[in-house]
């Protein structure tokens, strides 16, 4: 993804194409100045309730409904048993930096996980070790889930929560290689009190003027609400002519958590993220598969070669070292599968 601060490969063993899962136990050691917090799926959350609008407008996203649609369920988050009804945000609780710092993109974070939740069947959390699911240093955490289902050979969600001095939400879903769909990509950053970088797109696999018609022209009349707000992003770290489409919203703002195009329901980017989310969920759920063996293999082979993309350019590495103090080595990285997830592995 673009710009992206946060771009883990699933090891191995977290996740095959068709979903199986092999857990490794208790074979990993790690060291280094930062400490592993393991956390389960679903805990009690220390996190202040949300507003009765937008747990209503998270149950009608599960149901298909429009956003803010009333909702006839009294169940608490916090509560319910099934880790999948447990959202995201519920479970990282407040900011590191306490209640008073917001999570600035849990509202998001959240309705994307509700969303896949009621439109994916199938859907289930993969296990992570514990290492995995929870990192933390003294001012900064990692938060990531795993998750995959029937059509979705996995999607995966970290939450970098750095406080006021800067927060990241990541999410990349890779569509089941028998489908030959874009993989769907989400970036919201922050650095600092004041700057905001956003980017989503549906990421093609290859740039044919026809497979770019067919998967991601569906996007231009969402595009255009927020084509104004738009750049283009810069070319030291990322080709935007290689698995990006025409239609990346790629946004900056200079007014931090303050900025009106950022809130929750009544921002401009919020109400295209919300659209960009919808038809990718259409479009996976329409999709017909391919079951022929040369072309699930093609697919697979385009979605490694985008995770060697990133784990080429990522610019996670200086943020490894100065919020963690580790050492990343892309060869070491690459070998244990993953790129940008804050993990030391030897």
């Amino acid at each position: 993804m673009a710009c992206c601060v946060l771009h883990p490969r699933a090891p191995k063993h977290w996740v095959t194409p068709m979903c199986s899962l092999d857990p490794v136990k208790g074979n990993q050691t790690t060291r280094g100045k930062f400490m592993f917090i393991g956390r389960p799926l679903c805990m009690a959350s220390t996190r202040p309730a949300r507003t009765a609008s937008f747990r209503a407008s998270i149950v009608s996203a599960e149901e298909g409904d429009a956003p803010g649609a009333a909702s006839t369920s009294s169940s608490s988050m916090d509560q319910i048993s099934d880790p999948l009804q447990c959202l995201p945000g519920a479970q990282m609780g407040h900011s590191i930096q306490g209640s008073d710092v917001k999570l600035l993109y849990g509202e998001y974070m959240d309705h994307f996980w509700a969303k896949l939740r009621g439109n994916v069947p199938g859907l289930r959390i993969m296990d992570l070790l514990p290492e995995y699911q929870v990192q933390e240093a003294s001012k900064a955490r990692v938060h990531n889930w795993l998750l995959c289902g029937d059509r979705v050979r996995r999607v995966r969600f970290t939450y970098f929560d750095g406080g006021a001095a800067g927060q990241a939400f990541n999410s990349l879903l890779y569509p089941d290689p028998r489908y030959d769909l874009p993989l769907l990509g989400i970036d919201l950053l922050s650095f600092g009190s004041n700057k905001i970088l956003c980017v989503v797109d549906f990421q093609p696999l290859v740039q044919d003027p026809e497979y770019l018609e067919r998967h991601t022209s569906v996007l231009s009349p969402i595009y255009e609400k927020i084509r104004d707000k738009c750049g283009h992003m810069s070319s030291k770290f990322f080709d935007e002519t290689q698995f990006f489409s025409k239609y990346l919203i790629f946004y900056r703002s200079s007014l931090g958590a303050k900025e009106p195009t950022l809130q929750v329901p009544t921002g401009k980017l919020w109400e295209v993220y919300l659209e960009y989310v919808d038809v990718y969920l259409k479009a996976l759920s329409e999709a017909q598969s391919n079951e022929n063996p040369d072309a699930i293999a093609y697919v697979k082979s385009r979605q490694d070669a985008y995770d060697q993309y990133n784990a080429e350019r990522d610019p996670a590495i200086k943020l490894f070292n100065t919020y963690f103090g580790v050492e990343v080595i892309s060869s070491q990285i690459h070998h244990a599968g993953m790129n940008g997830v804050f993990v030391k592995l030897w």
